[in-house]
């Protein structure tokens, strides 16, 4: 049964009721997504790549930076997967999370970033992330293994390794306008090279590099053995397998020494129309 009684409220307690609600307004328009539950499921994976759980397991790796241990707030990290992501201008950033500058923004971008390339990315990426041993457990299929292991019955790391490419702005300064000129491609590009297992697992991305004529694939698969000498050679075996283009054809003769098997596409012989069986294993591969 509803009662109808009035509620008092003292001088104190009234002010500090208007105080709390003046602050949390205050606060809402400066920080308009204070963390991730201000966001639906559907407008979270609108925002960043990864889900709800993903992003607080991230935030967890987001440690101070600079000698001033300048902390990182969930917004910024949410800023900078949307950057990420949507690939929107540092402008953008700003209307959106209601940064007081552009240029406030692009500090706080750089800030997560450096953040993550501290902790985060060692842990994660690259060949020091896991064993030889739990990169064949979890990552070379069982398919690869016997498609491409001359031996199934014993484990061996199956590598695809390929440059990709990404698109950036022309630079002001001229060597660099030059060194970043795909002809290929007809515009300016670098050159990460990507180590990717089977299934589909980024096990490294080096570089980036280039994109002129002295960085060929090949080249740069070469310089990342002579460049990186006690990692590369320390985590590759005699016997592991390199499933390489045709690009790769110049680097064949450095991982013969070093006991590396390669797995390429063959050149179709004068008088065929098409190597059947080769190109759709490769395909398959």
């Amino acid at each position: 049964m509803y009662i109808h009684r009035p509620y008092k409220l003292r001088r104190g307690q009234f002010e500090n009721l208007l105080q709390n609600m003046r602050n949390y307004t205050i606060q809402l328009k400066e920080n308009p997504y204070l963390d991730e539950n201000d966001l639906t499921d559907e407008d979270f994976n609108v925002f960043c790549p990864v889900s709800k759980e993903q992003f607080l397991d991230m935030f967890t790796y987001c440690d101070p930076v600079g000698r001033d241990r300048r902390e990182i707030s969930k917004k910024d990290l949410l800023a900078f997967l949307c950057k990420t992501r949507q690939g929107i201008s540092d402008e953008f950033l700003k209307v959106i999370f209601k940064y007081p500058t552009r240029q406030c923004a692009s500090n706080k971008i750089a800030l997560v970033r450096k953040s993550l390339q501290a902790r985060f990315v060692p842990e994660n990426i690259g060949l020091q992330a896991l064993t030889r041993d739990e990169y064949m457990q979890r990552h070379v299929t069982d398919f690869a293994n016997h498609l491409l292991n001359p031996q199934p019955e014993i484990p061996r790391v199956i590598v695809l390794n390929d440059c990709t490419y990404l698109y950036i702005e022309k630079s002001s300064c001229f060597k660099v306008l030059r060194q970043s000129y795909s002809v290929h491609k007809g515009r300016h590009l670098i050159k990460p090279s990507m180590l990717v297992a089977p299934d589909g697992y980024i096990l490294d991305i080096q570089g980036p590099y280039f994109s002129n004529t002295a960085n060929n694939d090949a080249q740069i698969l070469i310089n990342e053995f002579q460049r990186d000498v006690e990692t590369m050679r320390a985590w590759f075996h005699d016997g592991d397998i390199f499933v390489v283009d045709r690009g790769y054809r110049d680097a064949i003769p450095m991982l013969e020494r070093l006991g590396i098997q390669s797995k390429m596409p063959e050149i179709m012989q004068p008088g065929r129309c098409i190597l059947y069986m080769t190109a759709f294993f490769y395909i398959l591969t």
